[in-house]
């Protein structure tokens, strides 16, 4: 009697074990089964030690050097910016949206990055403007009716929505004209403000608009506007340019141009490729209190405290919202992972999965029953994006661990006994990193080994047998080798090589169950009632 394991897969906790395929396990810990051999996951490999105080939930790397890192679930977004050579990055989930660069969040000393920044958005002037012409006399009904109004600009160029108009004023056509009232100081915040730009509209013009004057600093308590209707120039565009709600969380960057948050049951778009405006307009709402937001193609996934929703459109001014038909919630919003065409995430029942069409499924149903599933306590996990697979990481109150699979094929579930408290996957270095201990570490890559753990189905016989020994194929050696039978661990041994190698005499069973932990690449594992069984290859 010949017994051989190989092409192994990995657990399906939701099949009794009995009933598991051949090469199934019961236990898969610390191993990567991506090519039927049982091969070992890299050790984690130290890159930065984390200098804020406190359980830091996020990392991420900025400029490829940098880790942002935060107490709080902060969600950063590189923003797609014409020539953004100085990183600029924008985030929520610590207080008001916020704006950062190279310059602001690297200088200052230290390493908390980031360490400065300006608060997302450009509030609107409150007064409005006054306006004085110089008096110019000329023919009756050559006379022009006139307006101003101003916005607030900063000093990377942003706009806010123009101020109350000024009073209508009658002149002549080309008299001068003394604005005031504009005031000489930016608003309360830390908004980057440094200039005003000043706009003017014929009002008995047909089809006119607010046309720019001049801009000038912010100190500037006056102006004098001698400039001709002929060289007036570009037409205001910032009039729906709303600063973002102060509590706006969940930021991420979808198609053609797009951001977008959310706030209680609304989800907040900005003008497209002008991440500083958020049109109040935009906001369509759920019924229930949003979770997270994920973009996928050409559509927006919304994740609720009850069902999911679609958003679709190319411009926020067309998006339409439909509420999908599956009942799965998200119970946690770390748990959210984006593959380019699927999301994934922690459900009620199981890892659900939504493509681009709102076509949504669970894709552990057959892996995890109901109970198992909450078991892990699904809302506390975290999860990555590692390669193809879904990694994710739980806290049961008693056991923290966590497991990786594939989202789109999921005929396995392995575990790690790894357990970090922030995560980040970066694609320009293609690794995922991880905060363990308070040091981010690159997760998989190392030229050291975690020791992996894997027990296959075991071998159950109708009456009690006695088997010689057994051998394994593997890369490397040592490994060693448990066997349990009838339940229990009745023989370790340390494998020095390929050749077979004896079990000691003295026990029978009716239950077989081999084990191996180590650190080499093992593609089979065989055990017989004969050495000789073990000879042929």
């Amino acid at each position: 009697m010949r017994i051989d394991y190989q092409a192994f897969i990995g657990q399906l906790p939701r099949i009794s074990t009995e009933l598991l395929p051949p090469a199934a396990a019961v236990q898969a810990t610390n191993c990567k089964l991506w090519t039927g051999e049982v091969q070992p996951i890299k050790n984690y490999k130290q890159n930065f030690a984390l200098t804020k105080p406190g359980t830091i939930k996020t990392i991420y790397l900025f400029g490829g050097l940098y880790w942002f890192h935060d107490t709080a679930d902060v969600d950063y977004v590189r923003g797609p910016v014409s020539g953004n050579t100085t990183n600029r990055t924008y985030f929520t989930g610590n207080g008001a949206p916020k704006v950062t660069d190279n310059t602001l969040a690297l200088t200052g000393g230290g390493t908390n990055y980031p360490i400065s920044y300006y608060t997302l958005g450009v509030p609107a002037p409150t007064s409005a403007p006054s306006a004085v012409a110089a008096g110019a006399t000329c023919n009756p009904g050559d006379e022009e009716t006139i307006a101003y109004v101003y916005t607030y600009v900063t000093g990377w160029g942003e706009e806010s929505i123009p101020s109350p108009p000024s009073a209508n004023l009658t002149r002549c056509p080309g008299d001068t004209v003394t604005v005031t009232g504009m005031g000489v100081a930016a608003p309360a915040g830390n908004y980057n403000i440094t200039k005003k730009r000043i706009y003017r509209i014929q009002q008995n013009q047909t089809g006119s608009d607010w046309q720019f004057v001049d801009e000038v600093n912010i100190t500037d308590a006056t102006y004098v506007d001698t400039v001709a209707d002929a060289d007036l120039n570009e037409i205001l565009t910032s009039t729906y340019y709303d600063v973002p709600p102060t509590d706006m969380a969940g930021l991420t960057i979808g198609p053609y141009g797009v951001m977008a948050g959310f706030t209680s049951n609304s989800v907040c778009f900005s003008e497209p490729w002008i991440f500083h405006a958020w049109p109040a307009d935009y906001q369509l709402q759920t019924t229930y209190a949003i979770v997270a937001i994920g973009a996928i193609a050409d559509s927006w996934i919304v994740l609720t405290e009850e069902r999911p929703y679609l958003i679709g459109g190319q411009i926020p001014s067309q998006y339409s919202i439909r509420r999908l038909e599956t009942d799965q919630a998200c119970v946690s919003k770390r748990s959210v992972v984006n593959f380019g065409d699927i999301l994934a995430y922690a459900s009620p029942d199981g890892v659900t999965i939504i493509d681009a069409a709102g076509n949504a499924s669970i894709a552990t149903s057959g892996l995890f029953t109901r109970d198992e599933w909450q078991a892990l306590k699904p809302t506390s996990m975290m999860a990555v994006r590692w390669e193809k697979y879904y990694l994710c990481f739980y806290d049961t109150g008693t056991t923290t661990g966590g497991f990786y699979l594939d989202p789109k094929n999921p005929e396995f579930v392995a575990y790690t006994n790894i357990y970090p408290l922030a995560k980040h996957n970066d694609l320009v270095s293609d690794l995922v990193y991880l905060n363990v201990g308070g040091n981010v570490v690159e997760w998989d890559n190392n030229t050291t080994y975690l020791t992996y753990t894997y027990r296959p189905k075991p071998v159950v016989t109708v009456t009690p047998i006695r088997l010689a020994g057994a051998k394994v194929w593997a890369s490397s050696y040592p490994v060693t080798f448990n066997m349990y039978v009838d339940g229990t661990l009745q023989y370790t041994y340390s494998v020095p090589d390929a050749k077979p190698f004896r079990f000691p005499s003295g026990f029978k069973g009716r239950t077989w169950q081999p084990e191996i932990t180590g650190t080499a690449n093992v593609k089979r594992i065989s055990m017989a009632s004969t050495i000789g069984e073990l000879n042929d290859g």
